[in-house]
Formats: structure tokens, C-alpha cells, sequence
């Protein structure tokens, strides 16, 4: 089990990595032009079609509150159309709750009280489904939790 998790932690970090480098320089051609382009630019950049740009956005809208609905805006409208390896389908779910929260607080910045609370609960119902996704627990599992508890948890602690 060890070496499978390491091994499927090495590829979904070199995926990661290498993705979001690609998508820098894609996203920065993006954002030079008009937001009325976008959607035209994105749909003859297949290069551009990843999860990584869509991500790069939200992490823009995050910091800038002054283009966030218009950066949502488009990422909620393409995440569909955009699925991460099947090993790594979680990040879809997180994309989309990482983009609600983001156009929750442009939202809350523009004053439209309503528009943020609907914004809020549809990444809370994200994140919630997200949260109960995990697979059960093997005896394995439970097994290792109790031997590193003894060895460095509670246990230990009441010793101290």
C-alpha cells in the first residue's frame, strides 16, 4: 500500500507541476485579450483546454477582486467541458468549490448579498459531497492508525 500511495503521489505531483507551468504563459495570452474573445480564444486553443488554466484563473480571480465575476464566470463555464485524469477527478470537484468562493466574495465586494449567499451554498454543497466521496477505511488502515497512535499519539502524550 505504501508504495502505491508514493507512486500515485509522485504522478499526481508531476502532473500538477508540469500542468500548471504549461498553463502560465496560456493564461497570460488569455488575458490580454477582451473578455468578449475569451471563449472564441479558448475554443481555438486546445493547448489551453486544461485544468491547470481553469485553475491559474480562479487563483487570479482570488487575488483580484476587480476582474473575480468575469474570471468565474468563464471557469464555472468550462470546468465541465474539462475533466481531469480519472485519478484525479476530485480536483474537478475542488476547481468549482475553489471558483464559487472565490465569486462569493466578489460577490459580498460588489454589495449583491444574494448573489454571494447562493454562491457560498452551491461550494459548500461542493465541498460537502467532496467530503463523504472517501473511500472506506480497510483493517489495514485502521490497523496502521492504531500502531502510529500508540507510537505517536495520545498515548504517548498521557506519558509526558
Amino acid at each position: 500500500m505504501g508504495q502505491d500511495l508514493a507512486t500515485h503521489t509522485d504522478r499526481f505531483l508531476k502532473w500538477l507541476n508540469e500542468g500548471n507551468a504549461a498553463a502560465w504563459p496560456l493564461v497570460d495570452e488569455l488575458l490580454e485579450l477582451p473578455s468578449d474573445a475569451w471563449d472564441e480564444w479558448f475554443a481555438s486553443h486546445p493547448e489551453a483546454r486544461t485544468w491547470h488554466v481553469l485553475q491559474e484563473l480562479v487563483r487570479i480571480a482570488e487575488k483580484n477582486l476587480s476582474d473575480a465575476l468575469l474570471l468565474t464566470d468563464f471557469v464555472l463555464r468550462h470546468a465541465d467541458s474539462i475533466p481531469p485524469p480519472a485519478e484525479v477527478e476530485f480536483m474537478h470537484s475542488y476547481l468549482c468549490a475553489r471558483a464559487w468562493k472565490a465569486r462569493e466574495i466578489a460577490l459580498r465586494h460588489a454589495s449583491d448579498e444574494q448573489g454571494a449567499i447562493q454562491a457560498f451554498e452551491k461550494a459548500a454543497a461542493i465541498d460537502q459531497s467532496v467530503m463523504f466521496e472517501q473511500p472506506p477505511l480497510t483493517e489495514d488502515d485502521n490497523r496502521r492508525a492504531r500502531e502510529l497512535s500508540r507510537e505517536y499519539g495520545w498515548e504517548r502524550l498521557r506519558k509526558a
